[in-house]
């Protein structure tokens, strides 16, 4: 068992519940309800009982738990005080969700690095939410990025303190409606929502559910007769804006060198929707670190030319 399954234990403690765990850690149900039978064979006896309302310590799964809670602390401890990394580093991971704006401001700290560092090797991988937390959770991403609605705030606050993941927010933006220069609401200087009803809509294959405002539209679009188009690549997103006629995407700021090469431009719904969040994430041996601060300092640089 490695320290990953001792958090979830901890999880499941916390809540109660395997089925509210699984949905607070991103693991299936199944998975994490096997993860609980092997360590309970191991030990030998059940440190839960199972109830119709959920799980309930056992007198000897109290006694485990304060011992899990312990080690868990220690483990913390730990890396705090022997994994924090020092001011040079050979490879960097960085998984985020995707974005213009992020992926410049990713290019200029990759500059800023290879002023310094010679040998530096970069990982840098764009994917959904729900990824990026877990490859920060492994340890397969130093640093994450993650993006959401405000709605959702507290709900993907509760995955990352699931997983004693730290997070600072780095910037909010309104979401907007991104099209081509020639499309026929181009010359509107606001959309309303039943403006875009008679035309295409391009999403990413791959959304996840709640990062949705409005998570049950989507559902009515794909089951109705919209004109809908799913992509998976940001670079084809872009391509099929630009080229197919009427399209459009929901999307928050956009990196003005992107706008001007596909010949995009955004526009404002009014009513106006929640703005969208970036929060940049890591473990707490992070915290103080040289390349964390960089991170940022080359994000909030990218950000000031939306203002």
């Amino acid at each position: 068992m490695d320290i990953h399954h001792i958090q979830y234990i901890l999880e499941i403690a916390k809540t109660g519940s395997i089925s509210k765990a699984s949905q607070n850690l991103f693991v299936s149900q199944p998975y994490l309800s096997s993860i609980l039978k092997r360590f309970e064979e191991s030990i030998g006896f059940t440190i839960f009982d199972r109830t119709h309302k959920g799980v309930q310590l056992t007198n000897d799964g109290q006694q485990v738990l304060n011992d899990l809670e312990k080690l868990d602390t220690l483990y913390q401890s730990i890396e705090t005080k022997y994994l924090t990394p020092t001011n040079y580093f050979s490879s960097l991971s960085i998984s985020a969700r995707r974005s213009s704006y992020i992926a410049f401001a990713i290019a200029k700290m990759i500059n800023r690095l290879q002023e310094e560092h010679h040998n530096l090797s970069i990982k840098f991988s764009e994917t959904t939410n729900l990824q990026v937390i877990e490859d920060v959770n492994s340890g397969n991403a130093d640093i994450g990025i993650i993006r959401f609605y405000t709605e959702n705030k507290e709900h993907f606050e509760n995955q990352l303190k699931a997983r004693y993941i730290e997070w600072k927010q780095l910037s909010s933006f309104p979401r907007v409606v991104l099209i081509s220069q020639q499309h026929p609401l181009a010359k509107k200087e606001h959309l309303a929502l039943k403006d875009l009803e008679p035309f295409t809509e391009i999403i990413h294959g791959d959304f996840e559910w709640d990062d949705y405002t409005e998570a049950y539209l989507w559902q009515k679009k794909i089951n109705s007769s919209k004109k809908l188009i799913q992509v998976y690549e940001r670079g084809s997103l872009l391509d099929f804006i630009a080229t197919i006629k009427g399209s459009y995407t929901w999307t928050t700021a956009t990196y003005p060198t992107i706008l001007d090469k596909y010949k995009l431009i955004e526009k404002s719904v009014l009513p106006s929707h929640s703005e969208c969040l970036d929060y940049i994430i890591y473990k707490a041996k992070l915290e103080k670190s040289v390349i964390l601060k960089l991170v940022e300092e080359k994000i909030d640089e990218t950000i000031q030319l939306f203002n």
